[in-house]
């Protein structure tokens, strides 16, 4: 007898004693048997058990790819590949530039958890210390689905959900929609470096998330527009030192927009540019961006991570891997040079593109200033005689650090 007959003969019996133990009088009989027929179907043991309820797993599915629940499609970012759903992934993406780098969006049920609870355990991930409530509170929102949601980049050693080996220069970008009945997380992960050059297609993958598509697989409501502004809720500021993601004037598959003449960053910091610096198009997850030269070839920005960003070694061998170095040893940071910002002590790095780079600028001029409540990071790459050149001009645009009046 199969394990499934067993179950539906223990049914039985206990049907049977049930009956006899519910007269009062505590004197059970045992009643002639009846026979299970049901109405207008047999009932045959050899089949399965989806052949016999009528249903199987495939009625708990979750979409197919393209369709992330009823009515919510999407467009895939170009150069990513989309992989098919998996458990809690309803949209599933490699990204561009590395196997490792993934992006995906999940939905739960109700708050799924509740804010802080998936952020903090998201920096747990990252390696990372818990954000306070107050400062969970001040994180930058965008407007995504119709709906505010928080935006967070992280940078720190990936352990992944197993809290297994970590991954240093790793780099976590998320939008978080929590509401009492529905929530969504949108995650992209992966090296830093790599990361750096997906925010846009992260951007234009999120706004594309809406009802309805074309036969083309393009969404028909401007879904790929212009970026609203990332604005933090209360008091006008983000919390301290978190990037915001900047309003970018974009259509579909731009990755520019439109440059500002103003020298203040969206989070209310500024800086005085050296002669000849213009003002380059904003861009996601960077405070400002300069152009240096006519020919645009040399670019200096800067990024404000929350807290220590990874923490200011980290950060520079992330420089290192990039332009193809080896990492730099602990002991040398304390021969680095000083410059100040922001109020703090930071280091100045200069490194050369080596061999091992198979692309890339051939020169990076480098500042980090590691804070408790923020980090500055700022960063200009490009040609060797154009650095050597702005040498002075890049450590005197540090200095220039400083809240907008």
């Amino acid at each position: 007898m199969r394990r499934g007959e067993l179950g539906f003969v223990a049914v039985l019996v206990g049907l049977a004693l049930a009956a006899c133990n519910s007269r009062d009088t505590g004197v059970g009989e045992f009643q002639a048997g009846r026979t299970y027929d049901p109405a207008n179907r047999s009932l045959r043991w050899e089949t399965t058990s989806s052949e016999r309820f009528g249903m199987s797993a495939s009625d708990f599915a979750k979409p197919s790819s393209g369709d992330a629940g009823p009515g919510l499609s999407w467009t895939t970012p170009p150069g990513w590949t989309e992989l098919p759903p998996a458990q809690f992934r309803d949209a599933n993406f490699r990204v561009a530039g590395n196997e490792r780098a993934e992006c995906y969006l999940s939905t739960l049920t109700g708050e799924g958890g509740g804010l802080a609870a998936n952020i903090n355990r998201w920096r747990m991930q990252m390696s990372l210390t818990p954000l306070s409530a107050l400062e969970i509170e001040a994180l930058p929102r965008v407007a995504w689905l119709g709906k505010q949601a928080v935006a967070v980049d992280f940078v720190g050693s990936w352990t992944g959900m197993s809290g297994g080996g970590k991954l240093d220069g790793w780099r976590l970008i998320g939008w978080l929609l929590v509401e009492p009945t529905q929530s969504r997380f949108l995650k992209m992960t992966g090296p830093a470096d790599v990361l750096e050059g997906e925010l846009e297609h992260f951007r234009q993958l999120a706004l594309s998330f809406g009802p309805g598509a074309r036969e083309d697989g393009a969404r028909d409501d401007g879904a790929l527009q212009e970026m609203p502004a990332a604005t933090p809720k209360a008091s006008g500021e983000l919390p301290a030192g978190h990037p915001p993601i900047s309003s970018a004037s974009t259509s579909a598959g731009s990755a520019s927009a439109s440059a500002s003449t103003s020298n203040v960053s969206p989070s209310g910091f500024e800086w005085s540019p050296p002669a000849g610096w213009k003002r380059g198009p904003e861009k996601a997850m960077r405070e400002i961006t300069y152009l240096v030269g006519d020919d645009g070839a040399t670019e200096c920005y800067v990024t404000l991570l929350a807290g220590t960003g990874g923490g200011t070694l980290a950060n520079i061998n992330r420089w290192c891997g990039q332009l193809g170095q080896t990492p730099m040893p602990e002991n040398a940071l304390s021969k680095l040079e000083h410059v100040k910002m922001l109020g703090a002590d930071g280091v100045l790095v200069e490194i050369e593109r080596g061999a091992a780079a198979t692309s890339g600028a051939e020169y990076l001029l480098g500042a980090v200033c590691e804070q408790p409540e923020r980090s500055v990071f700022v960063k200009m790459t490009g040609p060797r005689a154009v650095l050597e050149r702005e040498r002075a001009a890049f450590v005197e645009f540090c200095k220039s650090a400083r809240r907008a009046q």
